[in-house]
């Protein structure tokens, strides 16, 4: 017995030396463990991974409210020296997401059999994956648990036999509002509404805000309700996890304006400062205020040209009413004349009458004079300038240009970006790179802080020559581009019908267009080049045409006013004119 124990020895010791070893195995911290007294070189000895699933995952409860805790339990698997749990949520389609808890999709646990999830928040269906493992790994497929609900407990209704204790009361008067409590709820929110004149219902600011909050309690006042109408309140209820919605309206009620005694006396010292001011400048209207009232109206007078008056608009009404003040200003008055004030006094029972007249004020202009332009004619791509003589009192000037239509009519164009162009106190400008060829013209205001003085004065006419450009002869059906006066292309067309007749006059190419189409009463034509010059009149490929030129035009295959040309000739023309390239059609 003794010689078969000495044999055994050398196993059992390699035996015991291994058991001690496994025992030693710390749970797992992220980093492989390193026995006492060995070198940090030698690898630690493995383990044989779990063979069996995890059993018996389960979470309890099955149902929390939100920021609450749940259990996560398993039996243990012999061999297994930590665990893995992983947090899964179920989407709205119905498939499950591994989510982040505490900064990670997973959470290593030592040689335990139950977790705490703690400050769930998040409201939903949820799940736990767990695996057992060692250092040699993890078991896999990991076994999930039962499935557990996250709930947010919002009270479960609106407040009920919500009530006001007045249906009627006088501006300036309160009214409380009750309800029944709602279980649950530790809060409730009031939002005031009224009634608009089309029946519809505003929420409205009481107290600087949209809505007021209270506490645990079952009825709030509300005073100082002075703004005549309709009203109702909106109230809900509400925890710590937020509000229940909808919430539920009151019963309606009424304020009705407060009955005042019509002023007896009429407004004093209405008096009008300063008496003259320049166009676009302002005024101050101010009178002694009245006992008794709680408004001001005001109209505008003008004097006529038969010294007659007429109450003019201002602000686009006939008059203006104010709250309870003693003085308003009028801003950017610009039409020249005498004009006086009409204040009355009042308040919720109507207007103290007659009203009483202000002082005579005037608004002056000053008119620019002198006003030219350095030439009557100038090349395309030239300059011009505009002087005038400087007004007393003006401080700045402002010019608007203005190209004349083929119907006679002017338009004022941008130049530089703009409609207009301000300038200091100065007595002329200079325009360049003036390339439009047509006839001009330029409007000039003068102005100081308190606006401009208008109406403003035109320039003599002066018109842009250019020696490039697209004529159009009608007479002729030809089309011929002049580049410095020496024709580069030229075309047979067809121009409009004598119905729909091209459009005379000087003009100039505003765009050019690929591949579009033509829109008009009874078509929807495609082209390849389009060169509009006047509105919808421009120029045009016609595949549709059989033949250019002659007198097709008066033949019945005129166009709807456009000028058509061959595909080849429109495509020739469209890759040398460019935008502002002058068009001249004439007879």
């Amino acid at each position: 017995m003794l010689r078969r124990l000495k044999c055994a020895m050398p196993f059992l010791s390699t035996l015991l030396a291994f058991c001690l070893l496994a025992t030693a195995v710390p749970a797992f911290t992220g980093a492989a463990s390193v026995p006492s007294g060995a070198s940090p070189d030698t690898p630690p000895v493995a383990s044989v991974l779990p063979t069996t699933p995890l059993t018996n995952v389960k979470v309890t409860p099955s149902s929390i409210a939100a920021g609450g805790s749940i259990t996560v339990s398993w039996t243990q698997v012999v061999g297994s020296t930590r665990y893995r749990i992983r947090l899964y949520r179920q989407n709205p389609d119905k498939s499950w997401t591994n989510i982040v808890y505490n900064g990670s999709q997973y959470s290593d646990y030592g040689n335990v059999s139950s977790v705490t999830l703690k400050n769930l928040t998040w409201e939903g269906a949820y799940k736990i994956l767990a695996y057992s493992g060692n250092n040699s790994g993890w078991y896999t497929p990991g076994t999930y648990s039962n499935v557990y609900e996250v709930t947010s407990p919002l009270p479960p209704s609106a407040p009920t036999n919500i009530k006001t204790s007045v249906k009627a009361l006088t501006s300036g008067g309160s009214n409380t509002v009750s309800w029944a409590k709602v279980p649950g709820a530790t809060k409730y929110r009031i939002r005031l509404f009224r009634q608009n004149t089309n029946g519809t219902w505003s929420n409205i600011t009481y107290g600087g805000a949209l809505y007021k909050d209270y506490g645990d309690v079952s009825s709030a006042i509300y005073t100082g309700l002075t703004w005549a109408g309709a009203y109702k309140f909106y109230i809900y209820a509400g925890n710590a996890f937020g509000w229940y919605e909808p919430g539920a309206y009151s019963n309606t009620y009424t304020v009705a304006p407060a009955v005042l005694a019509l002023p007896t006396t009429p407004l004093t010292n209405v008096k009008v400062t300063p008496s003259s001011i320049a166009a676009g400048g302002s005024i101050t209207v101010s009178w002694t205020q009245v006992v008794g009232s709680t408004r001001y109206r005001i109209r505008l007078y003008r004097q006529n040209p038969d010294k007659s008056w007429t109450n003019i608009v201002y602000s686009g009404s006939q008059y203006s009413d104010y709250g309870n003040v003693s003085s308003v200003t009028l801003k950017n008055l610009t039409w020249g004349g005498a004009y006086k004030i009409l204040a009355y006094s009042g308040n919720n029972s109507g207007w103290y009458t007659p009203g009483t007249y202000s002082n005579v004020y005037y608004v002056t202009t000053s008119t620019l004079t002198d006003v030219k332009t350095s030439a009557t004619s100038i090349a395309s791509g030239g300059s011009i300038t505009a002087s005038w003589t400087k007004v007393t009192g003006a401080t700045k000037y402002r010019i608007r240009l203005y190209r004349q239509n083929a119907n006679g009519t002017w338009t004022n164009i941008s130049f530089g970006g703009s409609t207009y162009t301000d300038y200091g106190n100065v007595s002329y400008a200079t325009l360049s790179g003036l390339t439009w060829a047509g006839t001009y013209k330029i409007l000039v205001y003068s102005g100081n802080g308190s606006g401009w003085v208008v109406p403003g004065t035109y320039t003599n006419t002066y018109t842009v020559v250019s020696k490039t450009y697209v004529d159009v002869d009608i007479s002729e059906q030809t089309l011929r581009y002049y580049v410095n006066g020496q024709v580069v292309l030229s075309s047979p067309v067809v121009t409009g019908r004598p119905s729909m007749p091209t459009v005379q006059g000087t003009f100039a190419i505003y765009a050019k267009t690929r591949n579009t189409y033509l829109d008009g009463p009874g078509y929807h034509t495609f082209v390849s080049y389009w060169m509009p010059f006047y509105g919808g009149y421009g120029l045009h490929d016609a595949t549709w045409q059989a033949a250019f030129g002659g007198q097709r035009y008066l033949q019945g295959y005129g166009s709807h006013g456009c000028v058509n040309m061959p595909l080849d000739k429109a495509r020739t023309l469209y890759g040398m004119v460019s935008v502002g390239t002058v068009v001249k059609v004439h007879q």
